[in-house]
């Protein structure tokens, strides 16, 4: 835009700097022939307005109304006497709305981003080809201790994998799923000590038609207990109710309060508490507690 351009600022309506605004105007201006142009954007239903001017507009002015869009009216004027077929009035209206258009979607994901880099969490966006198109700040940091450090995940059998191929293995089962599955949520014990939860989601487009991307979310599990049981519960395949059973326990109820409290038998209660020890492997209520709170066991790629 040359250097004597005037924009008057207005909040509600496009930033004096946005970029596909100022090339809109230069492609109107070579399109009146070379010569200063004007835009004037109105709120539809309301008085505030904002005007762009590009070079220095003599008088008197041919005004030109351009078709109104769903939030904004506009009104292009240029110095009279000076070309301007009616053709590209139309054509002047829709490059306007996909404009405008372009920069509410910028403004957008610039909300969008911010929000995300300031995540405690880890934040990794993939795109349909497993690709990664961003990555928050902790995410970064994460990856990058994955380089420096080596950080490997245990898995069940005593196995063990680095944290980023395990991931990228879960969003590829996630991205490819035929039976609907769209998301997955566990534990992940790190080789440094920590204990992280992981949810990945997929993410669909508009309508629903067709994968946009997967969402991979990572925080310390001391941080989520909730999400641990969860997790547990997945990692040995629990039923509904040894779940609810998991959850009194870690709340400190004995037997006869878990009964009370679920409205069932002692009886009952007992043949949970067996279930659970088969399950999980444990012997007692203190080794199956152990187990809830260190989650030390990442839930299977085929659970």
């Amino acid at each position: 835009m040359a250097p004597d351009s005037v924009m008057l600022t207005v909040p509600g309506l496009p930033e004096p700097d946005d970029p596909g605004l100022r090339d809109l105007l230069a492609l109107l201006s070579e399109a009146a022939g070379g010569v200063a142009v004007e835009l004037r954007l109105s709120v539809d239903g309301s008085t505030i307005a904002r005007t762009y001017r590009t070079g220095k507009l003599a008088k008197p002015v041919l005004t030109v109304n351009l078709a109104s869009t769903e939030l904004f009216k506009a009104e292009l004027s240029l110095a009279a006497g000076h070309t301007w077929p009616g053709s590209l009035t139309a054509i002047a209206a829709f490059a306007l709305e996909k404009t405008l258009l372009q920069g509410k979607l910028r403004v957008q994901a610039a909300l969008l981003r911010s929000a995300l880099d300031s995540t405690a969490g880890a934040v990794l966006l993939f795109d349909p080809d497993g690709e990664i198109v961003y990555a928050n700040p902790n995410a970064d940091r994460l990856l990058s201790r994955q380089t420096e450090d080596g950080l490997v995940v245990k898995e069940h059998a005593e196995r063990a994998r680095p944290l980023f191929t395990l991931l990228c293995s879960l969003v590829e089962r996630i991205a490819h799923a035929e039976d609907g599955q769209s998301s997955w949520l566990g534990t992940l014990a790190v080789s440094d000590g920590s204990v992280l939860s992981c949810e990945i989601t997929s993410l669909r487009r508009a309508g629903g038609q067709g994968l946009a991307g997967v969402m991979v979310r990572l925080q310390t599990a001391d941080a989520v207990p909730d999400h641990r049981v969860g997790a547990f519960a997945l990692s040995f395949r629990l039923s509904q109710r040894e779940q609810e059973v998991v959850r009194l326990l870690c709340e400190g109820l004995q037997a006869p309060d878990i009964a009370d409290r679920l409205g069932i038998s002692r009886h009952t209660v007992r043949d949970h508490m067996k279930s659970l020890y088969r399950k999980t492997g444990s012997s007692s209520r203190s080794d199956l507690l152990n187990l809830v709170a260190s989650a030390t066991c990442a839930p299977p790629l085929d659970a």
